[in-house]
């Protein structure tokens, strides 16, 4: 049994001539499409399979006894089967020269963005490689969706990630202050710390005793510290600032990745469907 596994950007089909039976040429030109995906000939597989040049990889495994041919009854099409859900169909023209014109189970795809796009119903499974390539290359899709989760996502996460404290306090050296801002996140889920920024901002209030308005003294970005589900961090720093009536202000901004957006949503299956009835 000879085995074969690929998974490669590129792809498609070599002219065979022989004059073999077309079963044999048609079960050689399976093992040649295989070998050159395995041995990274993307100029072979261009030529097998043209259409399959915009695939993101292809992936295939088989056993070349599982392999069953079929042919039409001109002769000029042959159907591959490597597995039950894993086909091609090739033509071969006049001068015997065999090409792939479509596919299925060939194309491959991560397993996070395979799972979202049948999730959603982005990926059909009824349909073939080329088809489906098709629709996964509307990116504006996920654009769209990820808009539409995002809005209900930050509505939820603002309410439940926010400065919750801020202080200000002495230290042993005059003139320097320990300030103090910690940031509580209420939900389920732990928020990464590139997912946020704290804007944090002194003002003197007071100065020689005197109420002078808010002067505003220095500012600095807080973020990186990841905050754990139902859980604080805390930022503290030391500065120089006024002798007297330092306050400090911290407002958060919560800005998270399109992943982490996505990490929890549960599809409902009809997001492609309503999203091609809008447009």
């Amino acid at each position: 049994m000879k085995k074969f596994f690929f998974l490669l950007c590129g792809f498609a089909a070599v002219a065979l001539t022989s004059c073999d039976s077309s079963e044999k040429q048609a079960k050689q030109f399976a093992e040649n499409f295989a070998t050159a995906v395995a041995r990274g000939d993307t100029a072979a597989i261009a030529r097998m399979y043209p259409a399959a040049a915009g695939a993101d990889s292809l992936a295939l495994a088989f056993e070349a006894d599982s392999l069953t041919v079929e042919f039409n009854e001109a002769g000029d099409t042959i159907r591959f089967r490597f597995a039950p859900d894993v086909t091609m169909t090739a033509v071969k023209d006049a001068q015997d020269s065999i090409r792939v014109v479509s596919s299925k189970g060939i194309f491959a795809y991560t397993p996070e963005r395979l799972k979202f796009a049948k999730g959603t119903g982005w990926y059909d499974e009824a349909l073939d490689d080329l088809a489906n390539a098709e629709r996964l290359s509307d990116t504006l899709f996920v654009e769209t969706l990820t808009q539409q989760v995002a809005a209900k996502f930050l509505t939820e996460m603002k309410s439940k990630v926010k400065v919750t404290r801020t202080d200000v306090s002495n230290t042993s050296e005059m003139g320097r202050y320990k300030f103090t801002v910690v940031v509580s996140n209420q939900s389920d889920k732990e928020v990464g710390g590139n997912d946020y920024t704290v804007r944090a901002a002194i003002y003197s209030i007071y100065h020689m005793g005197v109420e002078i308005g808010e002067d505003l003294t220095s500012t600095r970005t807080l973020t990186g510290q990841p905050i754990p589900a139902k859980g604080t961090t805390t930022y503290s720093w030391v500065e120089a600032a006024p002798m007297q009536g330092n306050d400090l202000r911290a407002t958060l901004t919560y800005n998270p990745s399109v992943e982490n957006v996505l990490a929890d949503y549960q599809p409902t299956g009809t997001e492609y469907a309503d999203y091609l009835s809008t447009k």
